[in-house]
């Protein structure tokens, strides 16, 4: 889910920046948001084994 988001708000943010942030900045949003996804995942299937 926080990696739709990480993309969306790279995509303003390279908007606004200009012509190379266009696509970095969402690749970045992507990867960041999909590593924060796995994190939760993680710490949440290890809560719920207990």
């Amino acid at each position: 889910m926080l990696c739709c988001l990480g993309i969306i708000l790279g995509l303003m943010i390279g908007y606004m920046l200009g012509w190379p942030w266009t696509f970095i900045a969402p690749l970045a949003g992507f990867i960041v948001g999909f590593m924060i996804d796995r994190s939760l995942m993680k710490n949440r299937s290890m809560c719920c084994h207990l």
